[in-house]
């Protein structure tokens, strides 16, 4: 059993005989990002399948899961930015479920009263249909010919003057160039701590393709313990530049914090690719992927090819995307510009008693590279 915990945080309140019956919930430690809530008592979540949160600032909805769970719609950070604020007793997602983010502009932070258990995978990233709309706070891809994306660390638009494509969206690493010459890459922000808690840049637009939308932003703080199993996985990756050199998103950001965290899996915040600026087809660069492998930017394969391809996005050792090609003048209708940027790498932080995590996970951006950090928190109970 565990022992009582320390801190007061939140109150809760429950229906009761004539009234409303009052319940403390008390955490060991004073977790990033939320003050003082009020909620209903919560229940478990538990997800079995495919389960579909919207992050919106109107009406914060998970669906595909048993109903019973306490949810707050928005939460103020102290900074005044907000956060779509979920509260549970145990979190757990079944191995092959999913909990995908398809909607909302706002951060979102995952509360676990007791134990968090992730054996599938929990995904805060652009539509796959439509990876220039970003979600969980990322911020889009520029849509119109030129346009930068959205974000502290937006790409900036192609320029056909200067033969540059989109740039990548930047984080923690910055988003590559729209060329070989160009200075349009998104440009660092944010802090390792995830305070306030920000998601990933969009990457600029192209002349003929939309940049990718940057990754989103999950804070997951539990009250007992957060156990990432082998086949679990955390994923708030760019997505890809369209063809015709559209700049790739940033990585977004993964905040974990409890007294114990374990990490067997994978955590990866990394950038899309940059869209390729060629005739043909599969120009479009790759969105991120849950894994340490960079996204492809769009190029065309030999004999004809690679000629203007997107640069890669940022994954592992690797913090910075890549940049664009340009290696000759697309023939008409296509506009002279060199293929998108990559996105740039997002954030990674870990918070546990031990500074820590346990196990031997897999985190992209590398721990090496700054952009994945590990810090100690004030606990009672492991001094």
């Amino acid at each position: 059993m565990r022992p009582a915990r320390a801190l007061v945080l939140l109150a809760l309140t429950a229906p009761g005989c004539g009234g409303s019956e009052e319940h403390s919930l008390v955490l060991p430690f004073t977790p990033s990002n939320i003050g003082d809530v009020e909620v209903e008592e919560p229940a478990d979540l538990v997800v079995r399948e495919t389960a579909l949160l919207d992050g919106s600032a109107e009406a914060p909805s998970i669906s595909g899961v048993d109903e019973g769970f306490a949810r707050i719609s928005i939460v103020e950070q102290a900074d005044g930015g907000r956060v779509a604020l979920f509260v549970v007793e145990d979190l757990e997602v079944l191995p092959e479920a999913r909990l995908i983010v398809v909607g909302g502009s706002l951060p979102i932070v995952l509360l676990a009263t007791r134990d968090v258990r992730i054996a599938g995978g929990i995904i805060v990233g652009p539509s796959v249909a439509q990876p220039t709309e970003a979600y969980g706070g990322g911020g889009d891809g520029g849509a119109g010919a030129a346009e930068p994306g959205g974000g502290d660390g937006a790409g900036g638009g192609a320029d056909t003057a200067a033969h540059t494509g989109g740039g990548g969206g930047g984080y923690c690493g910055a988003g590559g160039a729209g060329g070989p010459e160009a200075d349009n890459g998104g440009a660092t922000y944010g802090s390792a701590g995830l305070v306030p808690l920000r998601g990933g840049s969009g990457g600029g637009a192209g002349v003929g393709g939309a940049g990718g939308a940057g990754g989103g932003a999950l804070q997951i703080t539990s009250g007992g313990y957060i156990t990432i199993t082998g086949t679990g996985f955390v994923h708030v990756g760019g997505g890809g530049g369209r063809a015709g050199a559209g700049g790739g998103g940033s990585g977004g950001a993964i905040l974990l914090e409890a007294e114990v965290v374990a990490v067997d899996g994978t955590l990866a915040a990394n950038g899309g690719g940059g869209g390729g600026n060629d005739p043909g087809d599969d120009q479009d660069g790759a969105s991120a992927s849950p894994d340490a492998a960079p996204a492809l930017g769009g190029v065309v394969p030999p004999p004809d090819g690679p000629r203007n391809s997107g640069g890669p996005g940022a994954a592992g050792p690797v913090t910075v995307g890549g940049p664009g090609a340009y290696l000759l003048a697309p023939e008409p209708p296509l506009a002279d510009t060199a293929g998108g940027g990559g996105g740039g790498a997002g954030r990674i932080r870990v918070r546990s008693s031990a500074g820590a995590p346990d196990g031997a996970g897999r985190f992209s951006p590398e721990i090496e590279t700054g952009c994945t950090t590990f810090d100690e928190i004030d606990s009672p109970f492991f001094e």
